[in-house]
């Protein structure tokens, strides 16, 4: 059975055969993570900066076997952005959040479960790892003060689209806009990589507008693509999240949402034209509040209780 897993999870081609990554101080070891810097990942500086390295967590994601949950291994944190809901997606097996298995489960769907915080991957991108109001509130200010240079009209970057959430939105604008796509999938710049060195934050800043849809439309599942664009100042072309992203967080107004429940999109597309041509009604719409005042409680409610759960793993 082990070997077939394991025969299964190398067809992913998604991550090296070895699973297992500890940071040189033993505080966090990572079974089926993503490729990364293990000692940078924000989960181990969470707990550096926050719990201490007197002992080890052992932080599970969904890039590997699932057997390897089984293993008997002190302190088990499971965490996953990835969308496990999906039929097609080698994530599937996962849908519980191995919430039979672990001691704590982190992810963005929304369930109730004394065993689980909800913790979209988004947390990750956007702020430290430090349980800090004046910081969370001090990020989330940029965020909404971001200003792009408007240098070039839209961006799109993207490896592919199986899951046709991409294609719609550009052949609808691509009339319209002049669309760098600087991805694997209809690419036509290299500018990123050339110029800006793989910097997409810096790249992103120097447009208008970003196409920028999730892989899948499920509810809850919103990654960093969304908020990505919002800290580059460039106004967000998005889809996702069940048609509703982050209602609580995310102001509604300050994004173009292409609706997966509609058939006509003209309105949206007549709105991205004006607001490609029209400076003043450009800058009214690009200048609203992104993030709502929600977003300061919810980001440190759960960084308050992941740092919570950690200690009492940590107590046993």
């Amino acid at each position: 059975m082990l070997m077939r897993a394991l025969r299964k999870m190398k067809r992913w081609g998604r991550v090296a055969f070895d699973y297992t990554n500890t940071t040189k101080d033993g505080a966090v070891c990572y079974h089926n993570w993503w490729p990364c810097n293990y000692e940078e990942e924000w989960f181990h500086r969470f707990v550096v900066q926050n719990i201490g390295t007197e002992r080890c967590y052992h932080f599970f994601s969904v890039f590997g076997p699932r057997i390897a949950l089984t293993l008997p291994t002190p302190n088990k944190v499971f965490f996953c952005g990835e969308n496990v809901h999906n039929a097609e997606w080698p994530y599937k097996s996962y849908q519980d959040h191995a919430l039979g298995d672990v001691k704590l489960a982190l992810g963005y769907d929304d369930i109730q479960d004394e065993r689980y915080i909800r913790f979209p991957l988004w947390l990750l991108y956007m702020f430290d790892p430090v349980v800090d109001r004046y910081a969370i509130r001090e990020r989330i200010e940029e965020i909404n003060h971001a200003e792009n240079t408007r240098k070039y009209e839209c961006v799109l970057i993207s490896r592919h689209d199986k899951w046709n959430m991409r294609g719609p939105i550009y052949d609808a604008l691509k009339d319209h806009l002049a669309i760098s796509c600087a991805g694997k999938w209809k690419q036509n710049t290299d500018e990123l990589w050339t110029v800006y060195n793989d910097d997409k934050p810096r790249y992103l800043k120097e447009f208008k507008f970003n196409i920028c849809p999730e892989n899948f439309d499920t509810p809850y599942y919103v990654t960093e693509k969304l908020f990505e664009a919002f800290r580059s100042g460039t106004i967000p072309i998005y889809a996702g999240g069940g048609d509703h992203p982050e209602p609580e967080i995310v102001n509604r107004s300050a994004l173009l949402l292409w609706e997966r429940g509609q058939s006509d999109h003209s309105a949206l597309v007549q709105e991205v034209i004006r607001l490609a041509r029209d400076e003043i009604y450009y800058d009214k719409f690009v200048h609203q509040v992104r993030l709502l005042p929600y977003t300061e409680e919810f980001v440190y409610e759960q960084f308050s209780s992941l740092k919570e759960r950690l200690l009492q793993i940590r107590r046993g």
